[in-house]
């Protein structure tokens, strides 16, 4: 696979993350295993759109909506759906505003207004 402007990162802190992310084009989460998959929700959340391996809970998240097929089983289909991603404009757009309706959706308890309010704001309210 060709990574070729593509950066393995390490932030500092939550304020760096987020800038990062709000700089990036796409998360690739290559982790199969993984306990709630908070980095893929933070990234969609902020409309990264994410290509991940099939894996749980991912794949909860992913299945039945029209995200699924960035759930990917190799290589081959992981270098695909990123390709189609990067390169048409309005997949792009698509896939960003579905990866932020999708997670706004999967959390509208009340406790997911904090969570959601930090990952916009860098902060958690302490009241």
């Amino acid at each position: 696979m060709n990574l070729q402007g593509c950066k393995i990162i390490s932030p500092s802190d939550d304020n760096e993350l987020i800038s990062i992310i709000d700089q990036s084009k796409l998360l690739f989460f290559t982790s199969e295993y993984e306990g709630l998959g908070l980095p893929p929700l933070e990234c969609m959340l902020r409309g990264l759109p994410v290509v991940t391996y099939k894996t749980y809970p991912l794949t909860d998240y992913f299945n039945n909506s029209e995200l699924s097929n960035l759930l990917v089983d190799n290589t081959t289909s992981a270098v695909s759906a990123i390709n189609n991603i990067l390169f048409s404009p309005e997949l792009y757009s698509n896939y960003s505003k579905m990866s932020k309706n999708l997670v706004q959706g999967q959390f509208s308890e009340n406790y997911a207004d904090e969570f959601i309010k930090y990952i916009n704001n860098g902060t958690l309210n302490d009241s």
